[in-house]
């Protein structure tokens, strides 16, 4: 197993997944907010919509096994949820989250 170098990891959601990457998977790049929130719900084993999880599949931040299932976050996925939260603690997290879904 190949362990990276401190050169090799990217520290930015941005830089796991581009704008360029963002706008191909939801047609615009506004929903990078979107993205994070629906990252961090996966990761609690929360379910999102279906557009944003086939989105989420696009980015390559999901792995889904067959057609209804509800997939799981990858190694792509994870890191972006280490690089999203990574000075963050889980209680500024849960915070935000709770902002978020009352809106």
């Amino acid at each position: 197993m190949h362990t990276p170098t401190p050169d090799e990891i990217t520290h930015t959601p941005e830089d796991i997944v581009p704008d360029a990457e963002l706008e191909k998977a939801y047609g615009r790049t506004d929903k990078r907010g979107a993205v994070d929130l629906a990252v961090l719900k996966y990761a609690l084993g929360w379910p999102v919509p279906p557009a944003t999880r086939r989105a989420l599949v696009e980015c390559g931040l999901i792995s889904i096994r067959y057609p209804n299932h509800m997939g799981q976050l990858n190694r792509k996925g994870k890191h972006y949820l280490r690089a999203m939260q990574a000075d963050t603690t889980p209680e500024t997290i849960l915070k935000a989250m709770n902002r978020k879904e009352s809106k």
